[in-house]
């Protein structure tokens, strides 16, 4: 049966993954966004951890478990201009297949815009919205390894324009339970576009990642390193308008090579961190570096805090409430509110 899996995987990596491209070429770039503020929080992709938050699996199917079953969550993101983002999910799980299985819905609301024609006339108002419906299911082949599938159908309108696709995710989870730490691995978006508003086709962000987290021993801590674009090597972003003159010759001051690879390849990492506080762990404090968003996001020759994000969850009555904020541009940011419970614990006994 791995074989099986693998070899699907390969095929569907060498059609869709390796024509991806950054940037510009790929349709419904909003599956891109952090689904949920746990994500948010942690630079904005989680694969590595499976917990009772049934928003991983959106990022990763494999990381569904025992404890996401009855598990519900929704979140949302409050970006700039008024847009929202966000997502909803629950899981259970198919006894008789021994199958966990989870619905979510990731969406991005663009808002209200007044329309006109082309003489300046206005036409009344009209909306903008992207909409992912996904179902996912993850199988355990064993007690430390498990793998998933999610599958979506993309559907975008603007005004009376609709756009329509379908993608895939397939994920494995590995877990190390003597050392407390797990591996996460995704090739994700695979697909492309059904319908699109012009007739022309198109490749969804096609994304690999490998993501690892470890709990530390002696300390309330757990720490994480996520891998993103592994399929492409150069991801820097090439602007013609950054380059600067070193002196009044006219002479280009060239960055050295070690200095291009060093920066190239802490772009493809993410780096994060919680804090695991009280004795059910019942508060968490987050915070993460993405280098990539920092180099591509902040403003040349001003220093920011661009590419940091963090954030904090608490438990109340058997809700788990979460504020994430990701620190995007030196005038904004994006802030998330997250509501997650289990609806199995509110059952009769």
């Amino acid at each position: 049966m791995i074989k099986k899996c693998t070899l699907f995987a390969f095929i569907l990596l060498c059609h869709f993954g390796l024509e991806a491209q950054q940037g510009g070429s790929q349709v419904f770039s909003f599956l891109n966004l952090s689904p949920a503020g746990y994500s948010h929080s942690l630079g904005g992709i989680m694969i590595s951890n499976a917990s009772n938050d049934i928003s991983t699996a959106l990022e990763n199917p494999a990381t569904l478990n025992t404890e996401t079953r009855h598990a519900a969550t929704f979140n949302y993101q409050f970006q700039t201009a008024g847009i929202g983002s966000g997502s909803a999910a629950y899981g259970n799980h198919f006894k008789k297949a021994n199958i966990d299985w989870h619905a979510a819905i990731q969406f991005t609301d663009y808002g209200n815009f007044r329309g006109a024609d082309e003489w300046g006339n206005e036409t009344g108002e009209f909306s903008a919205g992207d909409y992912a419906f996904v179902f996912g299911v993850a199988k355990p082949l064993n007690e430390q390894f498990t793998i998933g599938v999610n599958t979506k159908f993309i559907y975008s309108r603007l005004e009376d324009y609709i756009a329509t696709g379908i993608g895939m995710d397939i994920g494995g989870y590995y877990m190390l339970p003597t050392q407390e730490a797990s591996i996460g691995i995704v090739a994700k978006n695979m697909g492309g576009v059904l319908r699109s508003y012009t007739g022309d086709g198109g490749l969804l962000p096609f994304d690999l990642q490998v993501g690892f987290t470890k709990k530390l021993k002696y300390l309330p801590f757990r720490y994480n390193i996520t891998a993103h674009h592994l399929y492409k090597w150069d991801v820097r972003y090439s602007d013609p308008n950054l380059i600067a003159t070193s002196n009044a010759f006219g002479e280009v001051d060239e960055p050295s090579l070690l200095a291009v690879t060093a920066d190239n390849f802490f772009r493809h990492l993410i780096f994060g961190g919680e804090f695991l506080l009280g004795k059910k762990e019942n508060l968490k404090l987050r915070f993460a570096y993405n280098h990539m968003l920092r180099r591509e996001l902040a403003v040349q020759n001003i220093r920011s805090i661009t590419g940091f994000s963090g954030g904090v969850e608490f438990k109340v009555k058997g809700f788990f409430i979460g504020y994430s904020f990701g620190l995007q541009h030196m005038h904004g940011s994006s802030k998330m509110l997250s509501i997650s419970t289990n609806l199995g614990q509110f059952k009769k006994k």
